[in-house]
């Protein structure tokens, strides 16, 4: 199986909104992450990050600049591959408030922080393959 998903880094004060992931795999739990999520069958990309984002975060978000990679992870345990869109994203709405059945946990980070962060696979190479663009709107 293949899936398509997008993720947001939320900038605001030059910090970035990271999610620790709530997941019934311990491998994935408490990993942080860029929140997102998948794209339903028909869906737009920019639909279906601005729906994800509002789903975990409670905030209406507008892309800003989309991360030139596209990231590839495959989980061979559990038979599926995963292709990652990334977006920089600002708060156009909303008040920031988590979905507790899928966010442990959240922050706001600087770049030098979030490299101290224990994330989920290959999100962590995301900031430092895409550091010079992250530091654009990220201290």
């Amino acid at each position: 199986k293949q899936y398509l998903v997008v993720g947001g880094i939320i900038v605001k004060n030059r910090k970035a909104l990271f999610t620790k992931r709530r997941d019934p795999r311990s491998e994935f739990n408490n990993k942080w992450e860029f929140p997102g999520g998948g794209i339903d069958n028909g869906e737009a990309v920019t639909k279906a990050l601005k729906r994800e984002l509002k789903e975990e975060t409670g905030l209406g978000i507008e892309p800003i600049e989309q991360l030139p990679e596209i990231v590839t992870r495959v989980e061979e345990k559990y038979g599926y591959q995963v292709f990652l869109l990334l977006f920089i994203c600002k708060i156009k709405s909303g008040k920031l408030q988590t979905s507790d059945t899928e966010v442990a946990d959240y922050g706001w980070f600087s770049l030098k922080e979030s490299l101290k962060l224990d994330w989920l696979p290959a999100n962590k190479e995301v900031i430092k393959n895409n550091y010079k663009i992250l530091k654009k709107y990220i201290d």
